[in-house]
């Protein structure tokens, strides 16, 4: 069964969570659980931390003493923030280059994807770990880098594809 979605209208919302749930994807398979922070949200509570830490700093050092852990931890800070939206913006124009269309193939073998520059790569189901059902999106995990991510309006199909050809168990809510 082949399963395509254009994202161009909420890509970042699709992209947000998606990737939030690619970053949890261990607590996610384990505790099978997907109440956690969304990429933008835990981005920011890393730099909030981190801007806690340099407030700290800042007050309890003496000034004369203290400008080389204040200038660290604020370089951290900005190259953290730089590094987050330089992300975003690279991952936007792959996207933007692939037109916002994620396109798959699940069948008896797994799931092959040809979205990327035309490569074909097939994922065995025993390295399917998680489809996990969020509000915008459906997010396939494996044991590799690599996941999927599809716009909710495809939620059917890829849950009827999955229940198919593979473990329903594998599907979290």
């Amino acid at each position: 069964m082949k399963i395509s979605t254009n994202m161009k209208k909420n890509y970042f919302d699709c992209y947000n969570e998606a990737k939030g749930f690619a970053v949890n994807k261990k607590y996610i398979i384990k505790r099978r659980k997907k109440n956690l922070f969304s990429y933008i949200e835990r981005t920011l509570l890393i730099y909030l931390f981190l801007f806690v830490i340099n407030i700290c700093i800042n007050a309890f050092i003496n000034p004369w003493k203290g400008y080389i852990p204040i200038f660290i931890i604020s370089l951290f800070e900005i190259i953290y923030l730089i590094y987050i939206i330089v992300n975003y913006v690279r991952t936007s124009n792959y996207k933007g280059k692939q037109k916002y269309i994620n396109t798959i193939n699940i069948d008896e073998n797994g799931i092959t994807d040809e979205s990327y520059y035309g490569i074909q790569m097939l994922f065995k189901w025993n390295k399917i770990k998680a489809i996990v059902v969020g509000t915008y999106t459906v997010t396939i995990l494996t044991d590799t880098p690599v996941y999927f991510y599809f716009s909710k309006e495809k939620k059917e199909s890829i849950i009827s594809a999955i229940k198919k050809y593979d473990n329903e168990n594998k599907i979290i809510y």
